[in-house]
């Protein structure tokens, strides 16, 4: 399952419904990718903080390849033509989630307008 940001600021907050989900995860050993972009926002406010750190060393790490770039550029173009775009780094969340064939978990309700992409919400 591709996390998204939000996900993880939501278990820095100590918000009760993502740790819920987190421990529904852990129990069917859902496999918990984080996409790239996603760890540029969290770092941006904080590069330092070692709670983030301690989150995303239990995550594993999506690179980004020619095929994710390509699979991002494509919503991007299409959404764009809908005149319904969203930010930069999201396109690169959908497009990873998309071309690995994982559901997205997100709050996010923009990602309900990438065709083809499974979101699940918490």
């Amino acid at each position: 399952m591709i996390i998204d940001t939000n996900f993880v600021i939501d278990l820095l907050r100590g918000r009760k419904d993502a740790r819920e989900k987190l421990e529904e995860l852990k129990q069917k050993r859902e496999p918990l990718i984080i996409p790239p972009g996603a760890v540029f926002e969290l770092k941006v406010g904080k590069p330092e903080d070692e709670e983030i750190d301690k989150i995303l060393g239990n995550l594993s790490r999506a690179d980004l390849t020619p095929e994710i770039e390509k699979e991002a550029a494509i919503i991007r173009r299409n959404l764009e033509a809908d005149g319904k775009p969203i930010s930069s780094i999201d396109y690169l969340v959908a497009g990873t989630a998309r071309n690995l064939n994982e559901k997205l978990l997100s709050r996010d309700t923009h990602f309900g307008r990438v065709e083809n992409l499974r979101v699940e919400r918490f």
